[in-house]
């Protein structure tokens, strides 16, 4: 865990404002990979990333590599970053990898070791060739220069005629003839590499290997061409790197951008060697720290850069390397997601987060993505990648909306905030919203269709039941929306056959209204105002009714009855009751 304190000794510019629109493309790719291989379950709203089984694994490992392959193709040859996954993607798979002649063979066949073997000498042959074909080119022909540059050339191409014959001619030139004869040979029989042993050994036993140069000692012991195991070769170069500065005859692996401007970080007593040199270990040795692989300090001088870090997890944790602590695993998916965001790949960084292992921790990560990048104006980027999310996510349309309303309140478009909570299935929320900000606007306005529109989508039984403040709120809305519709018309048809009945029907109603509209919340002026739009409304629709039944004897009273329920101010009422007084009053006198 303490190998991810990424703590550069001298300040360290980002490199991702480097990375290009090309690279993104390159990145984008890679994730495109890695979904196509995954598996995402979705029980109702919780979904899962599964784990990939050891066969598909190798297909994506594959599918990796040939899509590095085909970026280090079109890169720059100078893009060194781009070179460098490549040839890690090479390595994983001369490692981990499989031929189609060799999927049925088991992990401890000997004829799956040695391919291998074969398989790492052509990774290390493929990324040696540039750099000692470089090498020949600039360096100085001096003695020491022609037999380091040799030892190289045997040592990566000693089975390449062409290669030899370069060495053979590199030795003439410097005069060495006796070093010519020898490499010529080696073509031949073995019995030249076993004399060659026999002389190591003499001078050895006779310590005049002391008084000879360790290039030439080391060209010799190419020439002889010892053989051994992968985890052997590497326990040999650790004991060669491993000595004193001034005594150790292999330079250490540290990462490729390293020069003397950086100082590698050193945590726990351990140095941050370069990738590849970890992944060999990791090989050898199934316990390898994977704190120390994924950290982006292995590979690169930007210790925010995780593009690499996050695929190597996922691939080596579908190979069954799985003991990497929950910490370092959560901030690897974090960091990366974190990265995507930053190169506008905000989608991607969603299904980066549905790794994480917590369901809660999951939700929560990719909810708050969408709040912060969903578009309530729907521009075409935004729908394709919202449409990723969906179909191929597999993210709920729920999440989605539920963000969509929360920006809508941001930037006060409640209309359009309404209907996302609603989409959304947040009740409680679309209700507050209208209650808040809609319904007094409308009831004001007589735009009671608008209206009830949004609240019947409130009402069946399963959602206005879990309203809170539904009764005193929104129902009062539908109750003064339904009834007055209803008094509306009836009074268009004053000629329907049953009027008194429909009349005693709408009293009760009417009076239960009042006092539902009495006891309404009013928490702004604008409720107030709303209030008092509702009651003087239903006291004229009521009033309209009672002039169709003037006839009738309990009008009168009825309507005293419902201003007295009313929340009219006192005046108010006083103006109401003045002329229903003096309709009984000639009433009586008649």
């Amino acid at each position: 865990m303490a190998d991810f304190k990424m703590a550069p000794q001298k300040k360290i510019t980002s490199c991702m404002k480097n990375v290009g629109e090309e690279q993104t493309r390159d990145i984008e790719n890679h994730l495109n990979i890695q979904l196509q291989y995954s598996k995402i379950d979705k029980d109702k709203c919780n979904l899962t990333i599964v784990s990939l089984d050891g066969s598909t694994n190798l297909e994506a490992l594959h599918a990796h590599k040939n899509e590095a392959v085909k970026e280090v193709n079109k890169a720059n040859k100078n893009s060194i970053l781009i070179n460098y996954i490549g040839d890690v993607w090479k390595l994983c798979e001369s490692l981990w990898g499989r031929s189609l002649d060799l999927e049925n063979i088991s992990n401890s066949s000997h004829e799956l070791a040695m391919q291998r073997k074969e398989a790492l000498s052509d990774w290390l042959k493929s990324i040696t060739a540039q750099i000692i074909q470089h090498d020949l080119a600039v360096n100085e022909k001096n003695d020491q220069t022609i037999f380091s540059l040799l030892s190289e050339v045997l040592f990566y191409f000693h089975d390449l005629a062409n290669q030899l014959e370069e060495a053979c001619k590199l030795a003439l030139e410097n005069g060495d003839h006796c070093l010519a004869l020898l490499l010529s040979q080696m073509g031949g029989t073995l019995s030249v590499r076993e004399l060659i042993k026999q002389q190591i050994e003499l001078w050895h036993d006779t310590n005049v290997d002391e008084n000879l140069s360790v290039d030439r000692l080391k060209l010799f012991m190419y020439i002889s061409k010892p053989t051994a195991s992968i985890t052997d070769t590497l326990d040999l170069y650790d004991a060669s790197c491993s000595s004193m500065p001034d005594t150790y005859i292999s330079p250490k692996p540290w990462p490729d951008y390293y020069k003397e401007e950086y100082q590698i970080d050193i945590t726990n007593n351990k140095s941050l060697y370069d990738l590849s040199y970890h992944l060999l270990k990791l090989y050898c040795n199934g316990n390898h720290s994977l704190e120390m692989i994924l950290n982006p300090q292995t590979y690169t001088c930007d210790p925010f850069d995780y593009r690499l870090s996050w695929l190597l997890q996922q691939t080596l944790s579908g190979l069954g390397y799985l003991h990497l602590s929950e910490y370092a695993t959560y901030l690897t998916h974090a960091n990366f997601a974190a990265q995507l965001e930053s190169l506008n790949l905000w989608h991607w960084s969603v299904f980066v987060v549905l790794h994480f292992t917590d369901s809660k921790m999951r939700q929560k990560a990719v909810c708050d993505l969408l709040s912060r990048h969903v578009d309530i104006d729907d521009s075409p980027n935004y729908i394709h990648q919202e449409n990723f999310l969906k179909n191929r996510l597999k993210i709920p349309i729920k999440w989605i909306n539920y963000a969509k309303a929360i920006k809508s309140c941001s930037e006060k478009r409640f209309n359009e905030a309404a209907w996302y909570f609603i989409y959304a299935e947040e009740w409680n929320s679309a209700h507050d919203v209208i209650m808040e900000h809609l319904a007094t606007e409308a009831i004001i306005n007589d735009n009671y269709d608008y209206l009830k529109t949004l609240l019947s989508l409130l009402m069946p039984p399963n959602s206005c039941r879990l309203i809170s403040g539904w009764l005193t709120q929104g129902q009062i809305i539908m109750d003064y929306i339904i009834i007055t519709a209803e008094i509306k018309h009836l009074l268009s048809n004053e000629a329907c056959s049953n009027m008194s009945y429909t009349l005693e029907q709408l009293q009760p109603q009417l009076i239960s209204l009042c006092s539902k509209i009495n006891a309404f919340p009013c928490p702004t002026v604008k409720h107030r105002l709303c209030q008092a739009e509702m009651s003087k409304r239903t006291l004229q629709l009521a009033r309209s009714l009672c002039m169709i039944k003037q006839n009738e004897k309990n009008t009168s009273s009825f309507l005293i009855h419902l201003i007295s329920q009313l929340p009219f101010p006192e005046d108010y009422a006083q103006q109401e009751l003045r002329p229903i007084i003096n309709f009984c009053v000639n009433n009586t006198i008649a």
